[in-house]
């Protein structure tokens, strides 16, 4: 599939359709592209598990690091995966260290991404 990588980038503003970080320009020099439905590679027969998933309503734009952190889970199971994060992170001392002496707090976080701000600004 040939992939517009343009009209990606500009679907949420030049921005990952996760956290809202800039993804640079529309070169897409820090952008990845994101399958939200995941594809699910089969790596032994080298194809998908899903390939009805390969096509360009299934892409968002997204930066490396949530593109990595989301791996092939779907925008539920990885909106629960980041709202959980600060329960994973306390069962580190060095975490647990840096709240004691006040360099990190922990903040609620309303649960939407970036994509869904986007499309219904307040």
């Amino acid at each position: 599939m040939k992939v517009d990588r343009k009209q990606i980038w500009s679907m949420f503003g030049g921005k990952c359709a996760y956290c809202g970080c800039d993804l640079v320009n529309e070169s897409g020099k820090y952008m990845q592209v994101d399958h939200v439905k995941a594809l699910h590679r089969n790596w032994f027969s080298k194809g998908s598990l899903f390939p009805e998933n390969d096509n360009q309503e299934n892409l968002f734009p997204s930066c490396p690091k949530c593109n990595n952190y989301k791996h092939t889970l779907d925008v539920e199971r990885f909106r629960f995966w980041v709202k959980n994060t600060p329960n994973v992170l306390l069962k580190t001392t060095a975490f647990n260290n840096a709240l004691r002496f006040g360099m990190v707090e922990i903040k609620e976080w309303d649960g939407l991404f970036w994509f869904e701000k986007f499309a219904n600004p307040k």
